[in-house]
């Protein structure tokens, strides 16, 4: 019975540091948000849309090229920061290159589909030759 009793508190508990932590986190949105608002002198139902996707850029980028290399926190959250660093170089260099700027939408979707099949092309490139192998048996077990 104790048992019981003891999972109900720790589930409880739980739930309880979730949903502070997701009214801090909202909080610090809205306060970012705020200062955004205030710095720029102004806001639009579409200011944030940018700041959106370079995020989730940074984040499938720093995934597909350093997921399998980075294990703790603090090496993810690194190759977080390094896939904000390369989106923005590539972004950058395309124009630079004299594309318009009006396709700079589609350019940077094309980018991320490209990194969303980096982990694919290692995979099936780049593969040691016993691992390569294994799949084959293995797709023929199948």
């Amino acid at each position: 019975m104790r048992h019981k009793t003891s999972g109900y508190f720790l589930l409880s508990a739980l739930l309880v540091s979730l949903i502070l932590g997701l009214c801090i986190s909202n909080g610090l949105i809205g306060l970012a948000g705020a200062l955004v608002t205030h710095y720029v002198g102004y806001s639009d139902t579409s200011t944030s849309n940018g700041t959106l996707i370079y995020g989730l850029a940074a984040v499938i980028i720093g995934e597909a090229l350093f997921g399998r290399i980075f294990h703790n926190f603090a090496l993810k959250l690194l190759a977080v920061s390094l896939g904000a660093i390369i989106y923005y170089i590539v972004i950058q260099l395309v124009l630079t290159l004299g594309f318009d700027a009006n396709l700079l939408k589609l350019l940077s979707a094309s980018v991320v589909a490209i990194f969303l099949a980096v982990p694919y092309w290692k995979g099936k490139y780049f593969a040691k030759p016993a691992a390569k192998k294994a799949q084959k048996e293995g797709a023929k077990n199948a």
